[in-house]
């Protein structure tokens, strides 16, 4: 990975709905020299995917908030905890302290919260 591919990866990330042509102008590139530069990040694993960052109050969600979880340990966290069936739930990330789990919950209120 090159400077250019830096910069590439910093453009994408920051909007990944540009088009070739667009990232190649701003890289002095052409768009099929982009294309194959994106192409090749993706099939070495540096670009794991694309994805949309949704807007909370427009899709009926505006209220954020993180939950820690504690639990005994984790192998009862892994059985008990299936978080991936809950659609209010964006992200499971393992951390340290004394929690085990950390949610990002998006929902429409307190209520549902």
């Amino acid at each position: 990975m090159d400077d250019v591919d830096r910069r590439l990866l910093s453009l994408i990330a920051a909007d990944a709905t540009r088009s070739y042509a667009a990232l190649g102008e701003a890289l002095h590139l052409s768009a099929p020299a982009v294309h194959e530069r994106v192409k090749r990040l993706k099939q070495d694993g540096v670009i794991k995917g694309t994805v949309a960052v949704l807007d909370g109050p427009a899709i009926g969600r505006p209220l954020l908030a993180f939950i820690q979880v504690k639990t005994r340990n984790w192998a009862t966290t892994l059985e008990q905890n299936d978080f991936t069936g809950l659609p209010d739930i964006e992200e499971v990330h393992t951390i340290t302290g004394q929690s085990d789990v950390l949610l990002k919950v998006r929902t429409r209120d307190t209520q549902a919260l």
